[in-house]
């Protein structure tokens, strides 16, 4: 009976240590950067979004690019703007070599090696073709207006 008891309790440490964090399914990468939105006007737009690759001016980007994507943007007042940020690594590929592309007109990202298709409103896989139920891995964001030419700063990290 006590051999029982050591059994179960082994199995309930092991199962609880294999749970991981949501977010650590995509290999973690220090993602600290920020965006004058005067130099990216399609972000001042409600609905639009763009991609940062993964290299880009010496700096890199997320595990595999980031995807930012604004939901909506207010001209009033800029802190009440939503943006979702994510990396663009595909979580059924989990590979750079894959990247999600941002569908042009759309609120969705593709991935061209598998074709899962991922919601910019939820960064969760949607449509017929659903591979992985995991979605893009998000980052955090602040939005400042003021930096010394009183522009819109985009502040983006982990």
């Amino acid at each position: 009976m006590n051999l029982l008891r050591v059994a179960i309790l082994f199995l309930f440490i092991i199962s609880i240590a294999s749970c991981d964090n949501s977010d650590e399914y995509v290999p973690y990468v220090k993602v600290q950067t920020q965006l004058e939105l005067s130099s990216y006007n399609d972000l001042l737009i409600s609905g639009n979004s763009m991609k940062l690759d993964m290299y880009k001016n010496g700096f890199r980007y997320g595990y595999a690019g980031i995807i930012i994507f604004c939901e909506f943007h207010d001209d009033i007042t800029p802190s009440n703007s939503k943006y979702h940020i994510y990396d663009a690594c595909c979580t059924h590929e989990m590979s750079t070599d894959c990247s999600v592309e941002v569908e042009d007109g759309t609120f969705t990202a593709t991935c061209p090696c598998c074709g899962t298709v991922y919601s910019l409103n939820s960064g969760f896989p949607s449509g017929d073709s659903v591979l992985t139920s995991i979605p893009l891995k998000r980052y955090n964001y602040s939005l400042l207006s003021g930096n010394s030419q009183g522009e819109e700063v985009l502040y983006i990290y982990n």
